[in-house]
């Protein structure tokens, strides 16, 4: 289990996974109704990475299930950029780390 068995699509789903946490276009829109505050946030780089990183890991799942050598470091890479990438997506939409 070392590096040298990872594939190229495990490696490339990790990165863009990370990726949501370096590059954001964030908006945030409040107003206050009659004493009511509504507020609305959205980080569209960390949507868009985080969408791509969860997307491509799955895809990394798949091809690693068909793998001889090297299976297990390809799932957990690949599985961490999942996990990673559903994260950014949460975030993205303000559910969790939201300024709302």
């Amino acid at each position: 289990m070392s590096y040298s068995d990872l594939t190229t699509l495990p490696k490339v789903a990790l990165i863009v996974a990370i990726l949501g946490f370096v590059f954001g276009v964030q908006t945030l829109t409040t107003s206050t109704v009659n004493g009511v505050t509504q507020c609305s946030f959205i980080d569209y780089g960390a949507l868009l990475f985080g969408a791509a990183g969860a997307f491509l890991g799955s895809l990394g799942e798949v091809k690693a299930l068909s793998l001889t050598e090297g299976k297990l470091v390809n799932l957990m890479v690949s599985g961490a950029a999942v996990m990673i990438g559903i994260f950014n997506v949460l975030r993205g939409l303000g559910v969790i780390w939201g300024p709302c």
